[in-house]
């Protein structure tokens, strides 16, 4: 599932494996450049802090991660510093 690149990535940038797996059940997924990015968007966002799930500090902590998978396998994990264009396919 994890590729070695995104367990390189996780503990370089502090992402936890509970951060990654509330992305995947929570999170939107787009295509950018080929690949499938999955991050929050403001509904998936909203979703998250109305279900309770994690804390609210949780919540604005990874209001900001995202992880590109490809296939199965998720390729890296990061922290958004900006904005991704749409229609990328």
């Amino acid at each position: 599932m994890l590729s070695q690149h995104a367990v390189v990535r996780m503990q370089q940038r502090g992402i936890q494996q509970h951060d990654v797996e509330v992305l995947l059940q929570y999170g939107r997924s787009v295509f950018h450049r080929g690949r499938e990015v999955v991050s929050f968007g403001r509904r998936s966002w909203q979703a998250l802090r109305d279900s309770q799930v994690v804390s609210p500090s949780c919540c604005d902590r990874l209001r900001h991660q995202y992880l590109v998978v490809d296939g199965s396998e998720i390729v890296t994990v990061a922290h958004r510093t900006r904005h991704f264009k749409r229609d990328r396919q």
